[in-house]
């Protein structure tokens, strides 16, 4: 597979360039804030936020 990456209106194949690699998650872990109240069902969701995307990986 050819990747190919266009920066500031620019194909970078066509300056001789090459993309052989990518290696992103297509989103990062996400983590849930919730609360379990004693003595009642289920729980309390305080919504959820995306962690931090490793770049590296």
């Amino acid at each position: 597979m050819n990747y190919d990456v266009k920066i500031n209106g620019i194909w970078v194949s066509t300056l001789g360039a090459a993309l052989f690699e990518r290696r992103l998650p297509i989103l990062p872990e996400v983590s849930d804030s919730t609360v379990k109240i004693a003595g009642q069902d289920g729980e309390l969701s305080f919504g959820s936020t995306y962690d931090i995307r490793d770049a590296l990986t």
